[in-house]
C-alpha cells in the first residue's frame, strides 16, 4: 500500500491540471491586487497589504469565489481519468474500495492544499519585500 501512496503522490503532483490549478490561483490573486497597484507611488505600502487586500476584498477578485473549485479539481479529474482509463477497478482487486477512497482523499487533499499555497510562493510577497515584486 505504501507504493500505491508513493505512485499517487507523484502523479498527483505533476499532473497538467494541478500545475494549471495552481497557475490560475496565482493569476487570481494577482488579478485582485491590480487595483491596489496604484497606491504604491503615493506612500510606502507594503506587498503584505497588497496582497491581503487583492485576496480578500478587490473587486476583481475572483479567488474567493472559485476556492473551493481549484480545490476539489485536482482530485476530480484524476478521478475521472482513473475511471475512464478502468484503472480504479484493478486498484480495487488489490486493495479494499475504503482504503483506495482513503488514500485518494488524503493525496488530493495534500494537492489541493498544495494547488492554493501555490498563491505564497509569488515573487515579492516570499521574500516579504517591501517592495513590490522585488526578487
Amino acid at each position: 500500500m505504501t507504493t500505491y501512496v508513493k505512485e499517487e503522490l507523484r502523479r498527483a503532483f505533476l499532473s497538467k491540471i494541478t500545475i494549471g490549478t495552481a497557475i490560475l490561483s496565482v493569476v487570481l490573486v494577482f488579478s485582485g491586487m491590480f487595483e491596489y497597484l496604484s497606491w504604491i507611488p503615493y506612500g510606502d505600502i507594503s506587498v503584505l497589504y497588497i496582497f491581503l487586500s487583492g485576496y480578500n476584498s478587490g473587486t476583481a477578485s475572483f479567488l474567493g469565489v472559485v476556492f473551493p473549485i481549484i480545490a476539489c479539481l485536482p482530485f476530480a479529474a484524476s478521478y475521472v481519468e482513473d475511471c475512464k482509463s478502468g484503472l480504479h477497478k484493478y486498484i480495487y482487486l488489490r486493495m479494499k474500495k475504503s482504503h483506495y477512497m482513503t488514500v485518494r482523499l488524503i493525496v488530493n487533499g495534500l494537492v489541493g492544499g498544495f494547488v492554493l499555497l501555490a498563491i505564497l510562493k509569488t515573487p515579492g510577497y516570499a521574500r516579504g519585500s517591501r517592495k513590490l515584486l522585488a526578487w
